[in-house]
């Protein structure tokens, strides 16, 4: 269980459904559906349920969604409590034409 699989589960109840859970973090459908199967896996319960194209929280769903809600406002309390100014953070993906790919590898 990690806090992004806490996230995507708070963010497709908010927004009704995956997609739209992936479109608010920038991530794929097929990600987000990834770290949601690996938390009811993890937890070996089932946090939705199919209702024509929406998807809705099971008993078990909204458990967890509301402990999932408490850990990340609890995170967030403690992320404002740092000093300083905020830092970015994250992945940054870089993409370099093969011509250019190839001049770098020869220098080094």
């Amino acid at each position: 269980m990690n806090l992004l699989s806490l996230s995507l589960l708070e963010a497709i109840v908010r927004t009704g459904s995956y997609s739209g859970a992936a479109k608010e973090k920038n991530f794929s459908v097929a990600k987000v559906s990834f770290h949601i199967n690996n938390l009811q896996d993890e937890l070996n319960l089932i946090l939705f349920e199919k209702v024509g194209r929406q998807m809705r929280l099971t008993k078990d769903g909204e458990k967890v969604l509301e402990e999932a809600r408490k850990i990340l406002e609890a995170t967030e309390k403690i992320s404002s409590m740092k000093g300083g100014s905020p830092r970015l953070t994250g992945n940054l993906g870089i993409a370099v034409n093969e011509t250019l790919l190839w001049i770098f590898l020869e220098l080094m």
